[in-house]
């Protein structure tokens, strides 16, 4: 990081310039980088809990007696609204306490907590309703979905006249949704890259001295005729000290 203000020519910043002060801080960037990717995955495996989420479904059951040939196009919208309400029945308070009094495991959630932990939704074009659990525990969540499984058909038939949910698959052990310690890792990790460019574009662009005659000719359009050598300050007063030794010396 040391060709502050090089980069900058005429007030102008252009993609070559960025892909130098890329070439040039490279060690920077992959420093800052693989120390932010590290933390985050460190980070993520040992202090954030691991969501995992079950799922179930369950089918709307049309009348046995009904005359396929003779659903019309109301018929069908009529079934996808009460697939919409089924969906809401699932979470609802009377489902909640059953599966609270069915799991001992679940006794401890507070009603509102569990229901924030089910995601009930129908799938498009389709009958069908899908149960989502997410919990730290991938048996609780499983356990959750297939008791709501069992119990919405019954509590549904009886507030539903003709209603009829059927369960199709049950939920198996949570899977991990949350979260992916090696995505959050690499997202870190080009952040930390990202990083360390704007801070030194930011330098270069405030920096607004002038390091080369190179700079002059493209900033002010004129050649140099020379240039004067650096003298360290320290260095004067040193050859002062040694002339005056010297002439001290003469004199005697």
């Amino acid at each position: 990081m040391e060709n502050n203000g090089t980069y900058f020519n005429n007030g102008t910043f252009e993609i070559k310039d960025i892909f130098d002060i890329v070439v040039n801080n490279l060690l920077a960037i992959l420093l800052v980088s693989i120390i932010f990717g590290t933390v985050t995955y460190a980070f993520s495996k040992n202090f954030i809990n691991t969501v995992y989420q079950a799922e179930a479904t369950a089918a709307l059951k049309i009348s046995e007696s009904a005359d396929s040939s003779k659903i019309t196009y109301s018929d069908t919208m009529l079934t996808q609204q009460l697939v919409d309400t089924y969906s809401i029945v699932l979470k609802s308070d009377e489902v909640i306490l059953s599966v609270k009094k069915s799991l001992k495991s679940a006794t401890t959630i507070q009603n509102e907590k569990l229901k924030e932990m089910i995601t009930t939704s129908g799938i498009i074009n389709t009958q069908v309703i899908k149960i989502s659990v997410k919990d730290v525990d991938p048996i609780r969540a499983k356990d959750i979905a297939n008791q709501i499984l069992l119990a919405a058909p019954k509590i549904i038939s009886k507030n539903f006249e003709g209603a009829n949910l059927v369960p199709i698959n049950a939920a198996k052990d949570g899977e991990p949704i949350y979260p992916n310690a090696f995505l959050n890792a690499i997202i870190a990790f080009l952040l930390g890259a990202i990083l360390v460019v704007v801070i030194q574009i930011l330098r270069e662009y405030l920096d607004d001295t002038i390091k080369s005659d190179e700079q002059i000719r493209q900033m002010f359009g004129i050649n140099v005729l020379g240039l004067l050598p650096e003298i360290s300050v320290n260095n004067i007063g040193e050859e002062s000290k040694t002339d005056k030794n010297g002439l001290e010396e003469d004199e005697v």
